[in-house]
């Protein structure tokens, strides 16, 4: 494990949290709500300085940060030329507004790196056969290993996901194929099969297929215009955030297992080496990170924005902030689920290494 592989790893954590921060913090400045100290990282500071009426700074471990605003607690003692500028003076919607502001940026900021790695482009599996099933509408129309497919029903491929797309979404209906097959452009017919495919959680869904698989080597450099980088963009962020809850939905309901949940160090190691292979897969886990944090923070724990969220609510349905000794001990019941999710995270985490490593092939 190399320095520069700790420290890309260290980076990429606090972007996340820079990100998540900063949400909290443009949505305060927008309304106008004062904030005293805007810190990335904690534990004792090594830089800060002050600009106006914020303290910026950056602490020691660079796996935290935090946001305090002008009277965030309404026990707080707020001087009267800062009245104003307070946070617990504010409507309730300004409050949500800036609780939500952190998970929200972590969504808006995966969709900007999406968007981004579509205009810049990047490498996917080319549309390239690298097998033919047996007994599939693939082999009975004579498709072969080493077709590159150009179109489909006239409509040009780059990439193997958009052949998924267009075989699954076909619903059955009859597909011709132009094949490159040895310098020479043939084409085919064949008739996609409902089967099953593997989701991300590993259960069987049904889905249109014709019987191939791509071949792993074979890659294309994809680059979109603006239109299609923010709708695909946008498509990929919105399956992120609903993949995110239904995993969570799964996990809370048993259908998926506890195993799952990964832990600081898996997440540190998977960090390292995604940058290790690439600024494209770096920027791509972050963004998917990114939405697993927003997504997570949105929990009604009261120690999560999700936990302020569920007292702002109550707040402004009964016109009242529930009793200080009601959200004491919610946040303590709060407190204790996030630390039993923690060690359940760094159990899973150390059973992975003492079963071969973080990454799969046994080497950090």
């Amino acid at each position: 494990m190399s320095v520069l592989w700790i420290a890309a790893a260290i980076a990429m954590v606090g972007v996340l949290i820079l990100v998540h921060e900063f949400g909290h913090f443009l949505m305060a400045r927008a309304l106008g709500i004062g904030v005293e100290t805007f810190c990335l990282g904690f534990g004792p500071m090594l830089l800060k300085k002050k600009l106006g009426q914020t303290l910026y700074a950056v602490a020691l471990v660079p796996l935290g940060g935090f946001v305090k605003l002008v009277g965030e607690s309404d026990q707080e003692e707020v001087s009267p030329e800062l009245l104003s500028r307070s946070f617990a003076q504010r409507p309730v919607f300004h409050r949500l507004l800036v609780v939500l502001g952190g998970p929200l940026f972590n969504i808006l900021f995966a969709l900007l790196v999406f968007v981004g790695l579509g205009l810049g482009g990047s490498e996917r599996p080319a549309a390239v056969v690298g097998e033919v099933l047996e007994g599939t509408p693939a082999l009975a129309a004579g498709i072969r290993p080493g077709d590159r497919i150009l179109r489909i029903n006239g409509q040009a491929l780059q990439s193997w996901g958009e052949l998924l797309g267009i075989v699954h979404d076909s619903k059955g209906k009859p597909l011709t194929l132009e094949i490159l097959r040895g310098g020479k452009n043939i084409h085919v017919s064949v008739v996609p099969r409902l089967g099953s495919r593997e989701d991300e959680f590993g259960e069987n869904k049904p889905a249109w297929m014709i019987g191939v698989a791509p071949d792993p080597k074979a890659r294309v450099f994809v680059r979109q215009g603006l239109f299609q980088a923010l709708q695909d963009g946008a498509g990929n962020t919105y399956r992120l955030v609903k993949l995110t809850f239904v995993a969570l939905y799964k996990m809370f309901t048993g259908a998926l297992s506890y195993k799952n949940i990964a832990g600081p160090i898996q997440i540190f190691a998977l960090a390292g080496e995604q940058a290790r292979t690439g600024l494209a897969s770096a920027l791509f886990f972050l963004a998917v990170i990114s939405v697993n944090l927003g997504v997570i923070n949105l929990l009604p724990i009261p120690v999560l924005d999700g936990g302020h969220v569920l007292f702002l609510t109550v707040e402004g349905i009964t016109g009242r902030m529930p009793s200080m000794k009601a959200r004491e001990i919610a946040q303590q019941v709060g407190l204790f689920i996030l630390l039993a999710l923690m060690l359940l995270a760094f159990f899973n985490d150390i059973t992975r290494i003492l079963k071969g490593g973080l990454l799969g092939n046994g080497q950090i």
